[in-house]
């Protein structure tokens, strides 16, 4: 594949964090935002946009939004800091502070766009995530903070869910309790990042270590409570340490009331312990679950704080759905069928193009959904797939690696009575029934067949995977082929590298090698690649130690070698072709899932 080519396939893929919607989960996504809008227009909310990026001080630590560092910013031509939004709730503040400065009446807005997190340990979450919400301002009332649940309830139902929980809080419970302890900022904020994270027990260790006595660190751990009902918090009203807290939990008496004549008390349940990473909640305080997912689908709250920040002194209350969550949840509960209308094809050739186009032309007009198609090669290559034609071709390791595959493989209802020929100088395997090709390599070699789309499934350890650093999908860990990497060497290198000195390294695996020691000990180190016995690198001195692949240990200990560092577990992984993964959707997930299913 020359350079332009690889080029353009490099293109095709979108950057980490950020994906394509289309074909029917987009239409499923369209229409559960469609419904969603609908409903919270029917309270009377009004849709507002704001930009998608803003000045960095709409955003900042003073506001209390999201922290700095995961912030997407860019720099314009005057040199101001800009970053896209991270969340939509500061934007409609600012704008409504701009727009409606003098306005004393209730504000209803309402948004739809894409928000951004900058974050680097998303494991495999998106950094472009699509939200839905409203914001209600210039209403300080129990009454708002109940609408807004009770509509956030019903956008839930209108996008189809029926098994769902709102937990409400209230932020001024937890500040009750440190203000009555007299607690100082730092550690007010270091407990709140514990409870918050319902890690109670690190919470208990704090204030053990601060001095706090058994009474008053139960002030604390009390709040982990779970309840359900007004009678649960008029028990947690008695038991409040101070008038700050004893009013937050007439607040959430207050909005119980509120939900409850909505007739939906019974989507609601009470968290005290419930905070927020954004710092400008000051009250109620609310997230949303479902099956499915998770993290949360809904959030929102009680800001009366932020509009000052933009010099508009006004009590607001708003909510947001996270639509992507959401639709994983749906989709795991079977709720994300497409209500559509057929599309009528209309199949035209260069004699009747002008026949086909009027017809075309009048089935639209008529309401109907059209689409003009050449006779030849009309069809999309999907159609073709689903036909079954098409091979999945699957390229397994030579020896030990390849006999527990095809076991594997059997289990789970694939098979190759070719590969079970003794003798056999075959080199492509074939079973015709399933439309399966099974052919041996040697493991490096099993990365590249499946990278450059010969082989559409592979099975190779992961220390191969790791090693070539191929642009595979690694989709799943077999479970056989176990061992481990390590380092290994005579004992007089143990304080080699416990002082981090500069070593020799020999290895058949240079890059896992130094990926190991440069960017997990920081330790410089000479890496010499040898392709045949490592383990004679330390023993005619061409080197310190070895990193190589551990399985008994025997040949170590023959030769006077231990292992000094493990540098991570191995075993056998299923691997992808990028491109195999679209076009033969239907065949591949059903391979991967039902050879899930034998591992499970």
């Amino acid at each position: 594949m020359n350079y332009a080519n690889r080029k353009a396939k490099d293109l095709l893929h979108t950057p980490e964090g950020v994906r394509d919607s289309y074909g029917k989960e987009n239409t499923a996504k369209q229409q559960t935002i469609e419904r969603i809008a609908d409903k919270i227009r029917l309270y009377g909310y009004e849709d507002l946009q704001t930009p998608s990026f803003e000045y960095f001080d709409v955003f900042s630590n003073e506001v209390g939004t999201t922290s700095s560092r995961e912030l997407f910013k860019f720099f314009d031509k005057e040199g101001n800091t800009l970053v896209l939004r991270p969340d939509f709730t500061p934007s409609v503040a600012r704008c409504a502070a701009k727009y409606f400065m003098e306005e004393k009446g209730p504000l209803r807005f309402c948004y739809s766009g894409s928000a951004f997190s900058n974050t680097s340990d998303l494991q495999g979450k998106l950094k472009e995530t699509t939200q839905m919400g409203a914001e209600l301002m210039n209403d300080g009332g129990a009454q708002a903070d109940g609408e807004m649940i009770a509509m956030l309830i019903e956008c839930l139902m209108a996008a189809g869910l029926t098994e769902f929980q709102i937990s409400v809080g209230n932020v001024e419970y937890f500040k009750g309790i440190c203000e009555y302890l007299e607690m100082d900022g730092e550690v007010e904020m270091q407990l709140r990042d514990e409870i918050s994270g319902k890690n109670y027990f690190a919470a208990e260790d704090l204030l053990k270590s601060l001095g706090y006595d058994r009474p008053q660190r139960d002030l604390f751990l009390q709040i982990r409570d779970f309840m359900e009902t007004a009678d649960d918090l008029e028990k947690a009203l008695k038991t409040a340490p101070n008038k700050r807290a004893a009013m937050a939990v007439q607040r959430l008496i207050d909005v119980w009331n509120v939900v409850d004549a909505y007739g939906f008390s019974r989507y609601i349940s009470f968290d005290l312990s419930l905070l927020s990473k954004y710092h400008y909640y000051t009250g109620i305080i609310f997230k949303g679950y479902t099956y499915g997912t998770g993290e949360p689908i809904a959030s929102g709250g009680r800001y009366d704080e932020l509009l000052s920040h933009f010099g508009k002194k006004a009590p607001a209350i708003g909510c947001m759905i996270s639509i992507d969550p959401l639709m994983e949840a749906m989709r795991r509960q079977n709720l994300t069928d497409v209500s559509e209308p057929e599309i009528h094809k209309i199949y035209y050739n260069e004699e009747n193009y002008g026949e086909a186009l009027k017809t075309a032309h009048m089935s639209r007009m008529a309401g109907f959904r059209t689409v003009l198609l050449p006779e030849n090669g009309g069809e999309r290559s999907k159609e073709r797939e689903d036909s079954g034609n098409d091979y999945i071709t699957i390229a397994l390791t030579k020896g030990r690696l390849a006999d527990q595959t095809m076991k594997l493989l059997e289990k789970a209802g694939y098979y190759c009575d070719e590969l079970k020929e003794k003798g056999s100088r075959k080199l492509i395997f074939v079973n015709e029934e399933q439309k399966l090709r099974f052919f041996l390599a040697k493991g490096p070699d099993v990365p590249t067949y499946v990278e450059y789309g010969a082989a559409d499934i592979g099975v190779v350890g992961s220390d191969i995977i790791m090693e070539e650093n191929r642009r595979v999908y690694e989709v799943l860990d077999l479970g056989f082929g176990k061992c481990r990497m390590c380092v290994c060497g005579p004992e007089k290198s143990v304080d080699l590298l416990k002082h981090h000195e500069m070593i020799r390294v020999t290895s058949k695996y240079p890059n896992i090698a130094r990926e190991y020691f440069y960017n997990r000990k920081h330790q410089t180190v000479d890496i010499i690649k040898l392709n045949g016995s490592v383990e004679l690198g330390p023993i005619v001195d061409l080197g310190d130690v070895i990193v190589d692949i551990v399985e008994t240990g025997s040949t170590l200990k023959e030769n006077g070698l231990a292992v000094l560092e493990e540098v991570c577990p191995i075993s056998a992984r299923m691997i992808v072709n990028q491109v195999s993964m679209q076009m033969k959707t239907r065949r591949v997930r059903e391979i991967i899932a039902n050879i899930r299913d034998c591992l499970e």
